[in-house]
């Protein structure tokens, strides 16, 4: 009798365990999905500083696997930036239109080479943007400034690893406010 009490319960924990691993499964899989679905990458950022004249260029690519379908609802530019201990939202849509928030920041459907399938985008191809950020006119502050792009979609929130632009102050070119034109003739 105590024989079939052990096996009985030894039988209902190996059914809660299967369960309960079954279940844990099942929850990964479902909050992957997006995931799995999209890539975001960066291509053409400068690793050395920008100064604070220049125009901050690259391209932005949102992959997407083959037999997946995705209807983005918008995409966003994060601007983390570090000084000002806030961030900026500049918010468009898929064809690159700007929604909100964008100041100084223009952005350029450059491909997309997804097919449009009822209100869907799918296939195995990509979106390509050029985003060019106008360092004197944005909100990036001298010094680092942290971005990523988050693509809001049917399936969830997918955002890109963060990226860094670092800008530094202008160097004065030569004439009467450089610090060169100041120092003439003084050491005579």
């Amino acid at each position: 009798m105590e024989q079939k009490n052990f096996n009985q319960n030894k039988s209902k924990k190996t059914k809660i365990l299967v369960t309960a691993v079954s279940l844990s499964i099942i929850i990964l899989i479902v909050l992957m999905g997006p995931v799995n679905a999209l890539s975001i990458a960066f291509d053409g950022i400068n690793a050395n500083p920008y100064e604070v004249n220049q125009n901050v260029n690259f391209n932005a690519s949102i992959g997407l696997n083959s037999n997946e379908k995705v209807t983005f609802d918008n995409l966003t530019l994060v601007l983390d930036l570090d000084k000002k201990k806030e961030k900026v939202i500049c918010i468009f849509d898929v064809d690159g239109n700007i929604i909100s928030g964008c100041n100084g920041i223009n952005i350029t459907l450059v491909s997309n080479t997804l097919t449009p399938s009822y209100g869907y985008l799918e296939g195995d191809g990509s979106l390509i943007y050029n985003i060019n950020i106008n360092v004197k006119q944005s909100d990036l502050t001298i010094g680092n400034n942290k971005f990523y792009l988050v693509a809001d979609t049917d399936a969830g929130k997918v955002s890109s690893p963060k990226e860094n632009i670092v800008v530094k102050p202008s160097t004065p070119a030569n004439g009467e406010n450089s610090p060169v034109e100041k120092t003439k003739g003084k050491n005579k």
